[in-house]
């Protein structure tokens, strides 16, 4: 006999089951030609149908709200009664099949399929029973039919095994959320902080380098018109070690103890101690050495 109305067609489906509750990825008719696929994040966020990519947004309680296109313009909107019942605007055409709490529906009865078994939303209650038997403790538990103990405001059965409380669920994923963005900025501000530190350790080093050249007279050729470690010790009363010593501390200070006054200090000592060491090398060379020797042996 001839299907002459077509109602079925074949899903192969690549599901994962890493999740807490298995979710299909993509989905394949009888000829191996991709027909959906869906990317995830905290929760399902896209969906194509081989042609097209429509991003899902939520409701508060985990339902789809709204799908919208590429330019993030609205494409469909979803509606729902407390137990699920769907109304539809927008583009109708559509093929998306996860609607209330983000389950699937099936296209053609409305049911929707909770793994365990399938809900009725029109109806409000599963298709078969639960072989979950209950708790003697939650009287409502031991109605193998009922849905989310007839309180689909605040539960959903995701495994139709049991409620979940979308309250929890959304905390949860406000608290994974707020987690996931605290690590990223601490990871930020940590590698940040370490640029920095580098930084400043590589000005302190060039600033020490250049410290140790003016006390022991630069290059070649300009010692003998530098004063010693020692001469800027007498002149303070302090022994020539702990003078310089003393420098090295204030220099590790500016290191553990860095603003951007600090930075603005550090950059203005090296500016000055490198324009000393110049106008001291232009002044020597300056001098007629020549006539000061001559000068110098007339008084001898």
């Amino acid at each position: 006999m001839t299907d002459t109305y077509d109602y079925f067609e074949s899903r192969n489906y690549v599901n994962d089951i890493n999740q807490q509750y298995t979710q299909v990825l993509t989905a394949y008719d009888e000829n191996g030609k991709i027909r959906e696929t869906y990317t995830y994040g905290n929760e399902r966020l896209d969906y194509s149908d081989g042609t097209d990519t429509y991003y899902y947004g939520y409701t508060g309680t985990g339902s789809v709200d709204h799908l919208t296109n590429a330019e993030g313009l609205y494409e469909t909107s979803y509606s729902y009664d407390a137990y699920g019942n769907l109304s539809v605007s927008g583009n109708t055409e559509i093929q998306n099949p996860y609607t209330y709490n983000a389950e699937y529906t099936d296209a053609s009865t409305g049911n929707q399929y909770l793994r365990a078994r399938y809900y009725d939303p029109e109806e409000g209650t599963f298709l078969t029973q639960d072989s979950y038997l209950g708790s003697l403790l939650e009287p409502l538990s031991q109605n193998l039919y009922i849905y989310a103990e007839n309180n689909p405001v605040n539960y959903s059965d995701p495994s139709g095994h049991g409620i979940l409380s979308k309250i929890k669920s959304a905390a949860k994923k406000v608290a994974t959320t707020v987690k996931n963005t605290y690590n990223k900025a601490k990871t930020w501000v940590k590698n940040t902080y370490n640029k920095a530190k580098n930084w400043v350790s590589n000005i302190y080093q060039n600033a020490k380098k250049t410290i140790t050249n003016i006390v022991s007279g630069g290059g070649s050729g300009n010692s003998f018109y530098q004063p010693s470690a020692y001469e800027k010790a007498k002149s303070s009363g302090q022994s020539s070690y702990n003078w310089f010593n003393s420098k090295l501390k204030e220099a590790g200070n500016i290191l553990n103890s860095w603003t951007k006054g600090m930075e603005r200090t550090v950059k203005h000592f090296c500016a000055t101690a490198k324009r000393i060491k110049k106008d001291s090398a232009d002044f020597i060379k300056s001098i007629d050495w020549r006539s000061s020797v001559r000068i110098r042996s007339r008084e001898v």
